[in-house]
């Protein structure tokens, strides 16, 4: 979108207002992430920026490392991934998108702690795995999904496969 002439930063040097939807899905926290333009300059077809900020939620996500991420390494067999909310959850449950992964859902007394157990689903081949869990719950009257990315690492040794 043009910006009006009189509100340009710098005189003779037209502005313009770009505007992006985040996907619906994306998790909560801080984003930076890369958006493509395309220009009609033949030398520069497209322009790359980043496009910064937060997505809130009225949650917070904890991972066992503080990572985005959720790791397994071998020798793990479980890890618990934590939702806290502002006020009371209810309705939980967590999918895994490949059913390379299984999630009990699992909460705290008075509501607020959402405790997902993730595990290996049997049998996994060796080698690496990746996954989407998607937890989904209410919190405050409105239907939350929060994906979580899940990486599994499983080493064969002879004997049964170590998550």
């Amino acid at each position: 979108l043009p910006v009006p002439v009189g509100e340009w930063k710098t005189a003779d040097r037209a502005e313009h207002i770009l505007r992006a939807s985040l996907p619906a899905d994306m998790p909560s926290g801080l984003f930076n992430t890369p958006v493509y333009v395309a220009t009609d300059t033949p030398r520069f077809p497209h322009h790359r920026f980043f496009a910064r900020g937060e997505v809130k939620a009225p949650y917070k996500v904890e991972t066992p490392d503080g990572s985005t991420t959720l790791t397994m390494t071998p020798g793990v067999e479980a890890f618990t991934l934590k939702i806290r909310g502002t006020g009371p959850i209810s309705n939980p449950s967590a999918t895994a998108e490949k059913g390379i992964v299984t999630a009990a859902c699992t909460l705290d007394s008075d509501n607020t702690l959402l405790l997902v157990e993730v595990r290996a689903a049997e049998p996994l081949g060796e080698g690496r795995h990746m996954e989407i869990l998607r937890v989904s719950f209410l919190l405050g009257g409105k239907e939350f999904v929060e994906p979580v990315p899940v990486k599994l690492f499983i080493l064969n040794r002879g004997e049964e496969n170590l998550p």
